[in-house]
């Protein structure tokens, strides 16, 4: 996912999820969220959904 063209709101749910869960189990949580998605045609919406569920 190329952070440069996500709001800066993904950024921080990025950031977030690292506190809470280290930054090696913040890589699973996310590549989990978005396995098997089209991230490019994902909003910011639908991705911080996925993180969050």
């Amino acid at each position: 996912m190329n952070l440069d063209q996500r709001s800066s709101v993904i950024k921080d749910v990025i950031w977030s999820t690292s506190v809470q869960h280290g930054p090696s189990g913040a890589a699973k949580v996310i590549n989990n969220a978005l396995e098997g998605q089209d991230i490019a045609s994902l909003t910011d919406k639908e991705i911080i959904k996925r993180v969050y569920a």
